[in-house]
């Protein structure tokens, strides 16, 4: 893609294979790049040869022995997570049925499809009252249940958090209410037992006298 969009850098196949070369310069790329310059009969005058064969060459060296294969395991293996979004995980689908070099018949895609789903997911896009329009279809609305189940969840999320604030603030209302209760309570108990200092300035008027007060107090009259 960067040889592609800068085609007026790089005009000629030489210089296309010189700058993909420049990059071959550790592990095992740096040795078959070594190699491959030594291989040219005129150091002085190189002709890497063209394009095509060049990248020809790279895919038989550095591919897969079976790259075909090992997607197809792969896609075998391949299953939907939770946490994964799904627009990822068709992306992934459709790398590994491209590398599986597997042909366009509509109803096999499908079904691979389907096995990499979670049950409920297969069973919603298994049970709609219309038919799906092939693998688009199934891509389409498989996204559009994900997106469901993800909303429903923050939804549910959301108002389980709201209920259990409210829980936390009622419990606390309660609390600061039996707290003041037992305070009331308290200093009601407290003014039963505070003695009022007499004022020298008025009269008793059948007034029970401090001695006589304080001997009842003791009684537990």
């Amino acid at each position: 893609m960067y040889i592609a969009g800068n085609h007026k850098v790089y005009p000629n196949d030489f210089d296309k294979i010189n700058f993909v070369l420049s990059f071959m310069n550790s592990g095992e790329a740096a040795a078959w790049n070594e190699q491959f310059i030594e291989e040219q009969p005129n150091l002085e005058n190189l002709d890497l040869g063209t394009w095509d064969d060049f990248k020809k060459n790279l895919e038989e060296v550095f591919s897969p022995y079976d790259a075909p294969g090992e997607a197809r395991e792969k896609l075998k293996r391949l299953q939907k997570e939770g946490k994964t979004p799904m627009n990822e995980h068709i992306a992934m689908f459709k790398t590994l049925v491209n590398q599986a070099k597997i042909g366009k018949d509509e109803e096999a895609l499908c079904d691979l499809f389907l096995e990499t789903l979670p049950r409920k997911l297969q069973e919603q896009l298994l049970t709609l009252q219309f038919p799906l329009d092939g693998i688009k279809g199934h891509y389409e609305w498989a996204q559009k249940f994900d997106h469901q189940f993800h909303r429903m969840q923050r939804i549910m999320g959301r108002t389980t958090q709201n209920k259990q604030e409210t829980s936390n603030s009622w419990r606390k209302n309660k609390q600061k209410t039996e707290l003041k209760k037992e305070q009331k309570k308290s200093d009601n108990n407290s003014r039963r037992f505070t003695f009022t200092k007499k004022d020298l300035n008025t009269m008793d008027i059948d007034r029970m006298t401090p001695e006589r007060h304080a001997e009842c107090m003791q009684k537990g009259l």
